[in-house]
């Protein structure tokens, strides 16, 4: 029988990765949040850089 080098209950190592995952959440939320609020405020600036950056994956692509 093996035995795991964790001598911790796996309720305890459930909590810290649920812990760990409502921060990551939150901190997504955060980003996503502040990344709308730049496109609502710079929408020209956005749409340009969206066909810049398409232009450019179009030319790396087709150059095979």
């Amino acid at each position: 029988m093996q035995t795991t080098p964790y001598t911790g209950s796996g309720t305890s190592m459930e909590q810290t990765a649920e812990k760990s995952m409502q921060q990551v959440r939150q901190r997504m939320s955060d980003v996503n949040e502040r990344i709308i609020s730049f496109i609502k405020e710079r929408p020209t600036t956005c749409l340009l850089g969206a066909v810049a950056a398409g232009f450019v994956i179009g030319r790396l692509v087709s150059r095979r």
